[in-house]
């Protein structure tokens, strides 16, 4: 037999079928714990040795203490805005990330070089002028209006589902949870229980990166769900703003498709010249109006490369995979052929077959259409930022 002290004032319980302790606070009263020789336990409350305190009383003590409720861990700890100068700092002012911010943080895009970004600008704003400017006032009174209405609102959707990715937070990961790991190893987690994933540890983030995530050097920052860097849009395509790429490489390959459909239409009007009803060569045509001939010329030119990329990624989006897990496929693949790998090196994003993350081809189409969680951002780049109040201070 042992016997607690009266002043642990612990009451503890171990069932048959239990490993766990039950520990619950006491007023009054001493522990008595003998073990039985057939491993049972029997807890048995003795009388408190104190003389004014009497046995109901120490029972009264430990009904309402054993009724109080244990306190709430749930919930967070309570955090206090971080202030610089007496003014409020937001999450982009401290984000180590090369990162360009506009609008209190609601705009973002990379510090890489803009040359690529700005001749994309220049080109969805220069080909519209020009088949509004010469093809489009010609077709509304000679085709029908609906031709270049139709072409607006088609263009109208570009811009709006370009701005829509390159402006976004492409899924930037918030940066130092881990500063202070006891250990950097990859640690290896279950995927439906049929594929093994390695967090792997980012060095400059300082945090266990989540599968499908990796670290642009570019942005300098680890991005969820990231497919690739791109250089015309000036920003990282990943989890927030792959599906508005998707639109607008679709919506792209549409509208140049409509423009170079109605330059077409328009040269042929020209060589038949249904305005003074007499016709004249092609050649006749390209110096009367050589912007249709532009037009059309510089839209097959972008129309074909877009349309291989739009087929491509309807691909990805059918494995539900990324470029990037595309091209980790083709190193392990050229690593194996050369010897460098054993029987080992599989990589677990190869195909539909071994890919954990394939729901199956309408699945993944649906799960692209409706992605769950897609506005939600780690970042939270426009919000005011916030620090731990156990760490004390507001300021920076």
């Amino acid at each position: 037999m042992s016997l607690l002290p009266h002043n642990a004032f612990y009451n503890a319980s171990r069932y048959r079928n239990s490993n766990s302790i039950k520990l619950a606070g006491l007023t009054g009263g001493d522990l008595d714990i003998r073990g039985d020789s057939d491993g049972d336990t029997h807890t048995q409350t003795t009388a408190p040795t104190h003389p004014a305190i009497s046995t109901t009383t120490a029972t009264r003590s430990l009904s309402s203490v054993s009724s109080t409720p244990p306190p709430d861990f749930s919930s967070s700890p309570r955090t206090i805005p971080i202030r610089r100068n007496n003014r409020l700092l937001r999450n982009y002012q401290l984000s180590p990330a090369n990162l360009r911010f506009c609008c209190s943080g609601h705009i973002v895009t990379s510090k890489d070089n803009p040359i690529p970004f700005i001749c994309s600008i220049f080109l969805v704003l220069a080909i519209p002028a020009v088949f509004f400017g010469r093809i489009g006032v010609d077709l509304w009174y000679t085709l029908s209006p609906a031709v270049p209405i139709i072409a607006a609102y088609l263009t109208l959707l570009v811009w709006c589902s370009m701005f829509k990715t390159a402006f976004a937070d492409p899924g930037v990961l918030p940066v130092d949870i881990d500063k202070n790991a006891v250990d950097t190893f990859p640690r290896d987690v279950s995927l439906r229980h049929t594929h093994f994933l390695s967090l792997k540890y980012c060095e400059t983030c300082h945090i266990y990166r989540p599968p499908r995530a990796s670290h642009c050097r570019l942005c300098n920052s680890c991005v969820d769900g990231i497919d690739h860097h791109c250089s015309f849009l000036n920003i990282c395509i990943g989890r927030r703003n792959y599906p508005s790429f998707l639109t607008f490489c679709g919506l792209t390959v549409v509208t140049l498709a409509y423009y170079t459909a109605f330059a077409a239409v328009h040269l042929y009007q020209l060589t038949q010249d249904t305005r003074v009803s007499t016709s004249q060569s092609f050649g006749g045509a390209l110096r009367q109006d050589p912007a249709s001939a532009v037009v059309f010329v510089v839209a097959i030119l972008f129309l074909i490369p877009l349309a291989f990329l739009l087929a491509y990624h309807a691909r990805l989006t059918l494995i539900n995979s990324t470029t990037i897990e595309q091209l980790r496929e083709k190193a392990v693949d050229r690593a194996r052929k050369d010897g460098e790998l054993g029987g080992g090196g599989e990589n677990p994003f190869v195909g539909d077959d071994s890919n954990p993350f394939s729901l199956g081809p309408v699945a993944n189409v649906q799960w692209m259409a409706f992605r769950p969680g897609s506005n939600y951002s780690h970042a939270r780049f426009s919000a005011v930022a916030q620090r731990d109040a156990r760490r004390g201070g507001g300021g920076v």
